[in-house]
């Protein structure tokens, strides 16, 4: 009934102002949100001084809302490492500016570790006919519930004991990735359990790895 009331064409032009209008409403509350986004976690985050370094190409900066944190995506080389930037509120307008460059970065891991490499885990592998298994295969992949969420498997080289925010940890130095274009070796922090017994070198371990990281001073 409306167009019987209205020239032609003036419900549609109506319409048009009123989807700009929200558009332009909807872009002024995503710039006032990313303007006043909080730079400080949600919760406290496992610091840990780790002498491992990469350097990769930042490709994005943005809060997880799910976690409260904010994460950084990089490029290591054809690899794409996503981890949580634990020194975010000190230092957000060097990573903000590190965005579409290469940057050195302090990586390392919170993490859950059985004994054990991919013959362990041979019955949760759908492909493991498939591929070339060999007994010191190492990998990480994402996995889980956030971006910084990866399943490990590595290779220990060294072990040593020390603290992230307070907390008595385990922190293994392992390989995790090896490959004609790139290897990678990381600092897996765990919980220390009193009364076991650290994982020895060349030990093989698998399990979850959420990354951390920092630009170093």
């Amino acid at each position: 009934m409306l167009n019987g009331l209205l020239p032609p064409g003036v419900l549609e032009g109506l319409l048009l102002v009123v989807l700009i209008g929200a558009f332009v409403l909807v872009v002024r509350g995503v710039r006032r949100r990313r303007a006043f986004a909080r730079v400080e976690p949600d919760a406290p985050l496992p610091d840990l001084e780790t002498q491992q370094r990469i350097t990769a190409t930042v490709k994005r900066v943005y809060r997880d809302p799910g976690q409260g944190v904010w994460l950084v995506e990089t490029m290591l080389g054809r690899k794409r490492v996503t981890f949580c930037a634990v020194d975010f509120a000190d230092k957000a307008a060097a990573w903000q500016g590190a965005v579409g460059a290469d940057a050195d970065i302090a990586l390392y891991a919170l993490s859950s570790l059985a004994p054990g490499g991919v013959e362990t885990m041979r019955d949760q592998i759908k492909d493991y006919d498939k591929v070339e298994i060999t007994p010191d295969l190492v990998r990480l992949v994402p996995a889980g519930e956030f971006a910084n969420d990866h399943a490990v498997i590595g290779r220990v080289l060294s072990h040593r004991t020390d603290e992230a925010s307070g907390i008595p940890v385990d922190v293994y130095r392992a390989e995790v990735v090896r490959g004609k274009e790139l290897n990678l070796i990381l600092e897996l922090a765990v919980p220390k359990v009193p009364g076991t017994t650290p994982y020895a070198p060349p030990a093989m371990v698998h399990g979850s790895a959420r990354l951390y990281g920092y630009l170093p001073d």
